[in-house]
């Protein structure tokens, strides 16, 4: 019907001169043809771009329809962000039909979008083609954002078996133990995964050290972990204090050497860090992070070592106490050995069934001494799972099955702790104790008890117990050192262990005889013993000690300018005049949770595991 209608219509406008016919209506007029080089835009160069950070450029594809000469066309560019460097003109070689213009930006902020305006000069261009590109960029942000729960982490998009903490709980106890000591309990932690790699992930802990941030690098394939240098705190005598992990401190070392890793099925950080000043560094050692919401294994055993008994059978046994064992300890076991065997060894070989040895029950147990004598080892460990899990070590002296005993008590001495006391900034004391030589050795002496709740002058209920010693080889009266040796107590900072600085120089490769012509050993004279004094020059001038105290395992120098002595007692038919004895205790620091440590503590290098500056 339509197109009846239609013929009807045309028909009707002709009749009456509507429509003309005259040809000069239909005259085609072909276009221009244009000439010269016709530069353009392609349709499909992209209407926005998203960048990469690290990138630094990227390019815009521009061609012609000319490409029999080499031409260098002008264009004219203006962004709406000056973070763009975009060519002022392109140049295309004879017979190149496409060339790549390179835009060049800088200091992008994420997720901020940006438009770019290119046109080809008049002369060049087409008007057949795009001679005006507009289009946007961006830099999408690398991370997803901060979570700390699983919930928010779905809420990016990501998978719940990705999320590396806990899925009920956002927090972590950090254990401080170089710059300061002890548990930071209850701090936010947060993650975020790479939008580019996904494996690489970082974690966030807030209000942590003096208040700020710390920033932990992950990679969720491996489970490695890097502590990139970060600034900490200032402190008031060395200015800003910072923390990094060993490798990124000094390039010397490698994460084979100080590992730094999280275990996301038990939730637990160990990293190998340092903290350090622009003059030196505090310390290294492993700091940790444990992460709430993970069931943490207990392992832990405790024992009391309560002496040697003799029994109606004239059989000798050790006796220990044990008493307490952890819930997750599936056995105790331990083993009497000479005091020189290596307890990790001895606790391999008691894990792997090696060697015969008693199992431990809660209470009061008799352990067989192997008809062993002198220098004894009682080695203890708890196992789980076919494995040591925890190490106590007890040394004790047994001299019975027909074994006299070489050590022989002379009587009440004087000595005076150059250890201790000066590192905790407390009066130096001079006090009674008993001094025992070993027959077998003449020289070789024990200063009984030094440290001990009986004997020490600012002893507490966390010093050491009586049975311990300090012992002296002043068998070579001008070639005096004292040995690494524990003391038994711990004020905070870690087990307190001392030696002279002959004996370590000794340890760490030097001879003895060497050590001594460097005058460097100490000396036996008139019935008194002292050491020898060294000096180190420092920013506040000269700085004298005698040994070092290790705190843990950091080590420090300790004693100052001629203060270490023993005065052996006075039976020996040596008289020496003793120095007034101390008869007040002026109170001792005490450390608590995240406490700073000693500012003269803290300012020296660790020795045990010294890092070059």
């Amino acid at each position: 019907m339509k197109k009846n209608v239609r013929y009807v219509l045309f028909a009707f406008l002709t009749v009456f001169g509507l429509v003309s016919c005259d040809e000069s209506d239909y005259e085609y007029t072909a276009p221009e043809v244009e000439t010269g080089a016709q530069v353009y835009f392609p349709v499909s160069n992209p209407s926005s771009m998203d960048l990469k950070s690290l990138a630094g450029s990227f390019v815009v594809p521009i061609t012609r329809v000319d490409t029999t000469q080499a031409m260098t066309v002008n264009l004219m560019a203006e962004a709406t962000s000056q973070n763009y460097t975009v060519p002022q003109s392109v140049s295309f070689a004879a017979g190149q039909a496409e060339a790549k213009l390179s835009i060049q930006y800088k200091d992008l902020q994420y997720d901020v979008t940006d438009t770019i305006r290119i046109k080809v000069d008049e002369s060049a261009s087409s008007s057949y083609g795009i001679s005006e590109y507009v289009f946007t960029v961006s830099c999408p942000a690398p991370w997803t954002p901060w979570c700390s729960t699983v919930s928010e982490w779905e809420a990016c998009g990501m998978s719940s078996e990705a999320w590396p903490l806990s899925k009920t709980a956002s927090t972590c106890t950090y254990t401080y133990c170089i710059y300061w000591d002890g548990d930071d309990q209850g701090l936010p932690i947060y993650y975020r995964q790479s939008t580019i790699d996904a494996t690489q992930g970082q974690f966030r802990i807030t209000n942590w050290g003096a208040g700020g941030d710390l920033i932990v690098e992950y990679n969720s394939a491996t489970g490695a972990c890097q502590v990139l240098p970060q600034y900490v705190v200032d402190h008031s005598t060395y200015g800003p204090v910072y923390i990094s992990d060993i490798p990124h401190h000094s390039a010397q070392y490698t994460y084979e050497q100080f590992p730094c890793f999280y275990n996301k099925e038990s939730g637990k950080f160990e990293l190998s860090v340092v903290w350090y000043v622009d003059a030196g560094m505090f310390g290294n050692d492993v700091e940790t992070i444990q992460v709430d919401g993970f069931y943490v294994p207990d392992y832990s055993i405790s024992a009391l070592f309560e002496g040697t008994l003799t029994d109606a059978s004239q059989t000798t046994f050790a006796l220990l106490n044990l008493q307490e064992i952890g819930p997750d300890v599936e056995a105790v076991k331990a083993l009497v050995v000479a005091k020189d065997d290596d307890a990790a060894a001895v606790a391999d070989a008691i894990a792997a069934g090696d060697v015969e040895c008693d199992d431990l029950v809660l209470g009061n147990n008799k352990l067989s001494l192997n008809d062993l004598t002198g220098e004894l080892k009682l080695v203890v460990v708890s196992l789980a799972e076919g494995e040591v899990k925890n190490i106590n070590v007890f040394n004790f002296e047994y001299y019975g099955g027909g074994s006299a005993n070489p050590w022989v008590s002379l009587g009440m001495g004087l000595y005076t702790d150059a250890f201790v006391a000066p590192m905790f900034g407390i009066e130096v004391p001079t006090y009674e104790v008993e001094i025992m030589e070993n027959t077998e050795n003449p020289g070789l002496y024990r200063v009984m008890n030094p440290y001990s709740n009986s004997v020490y002058p600012y002893a507490e209920d966390d010093c050491a117990a009586d049975g311990l010693y300090l012992e002296i080889d002043a068998k070579d009266p001008n070639g005096v050192y004292i040995q690494l040796q524990d003391l038994g107590f711990d004020w905070g900072y870690g087990p307190m262990a001392v030696c002279s600085w002959g004996a370590y120089l000794m340890a760490n490769g030097y001879g003895f005889d060497e050590v001594k012509a460097e005058g460097l050993l100490g000396t036996l004279k008139d019935g008194v013993i002292t050491l020898a004094t060294m000096s180190r020059d420092t920013d506040k001038g000269t700085s004298y000690y005698q040994g070092l105290l290790f705190m843990g395992e950091d080590g420090y120098y300790a004693g100052g300018n001629d203060l270490f002595r023993v005065v052996l007692p006075a039976d020996n038919g040596i008289v020496v005049k003793a120095p007034a004895l101390m008869k007040t205790k002026p109170a001792r620091r005490m450390v608590g949770q995240k406490a700073r440590k000693l500012e003269k503590a803290a300012a020296c290098r660790t020795l045990k595991t010294e890092l070059s500056m």
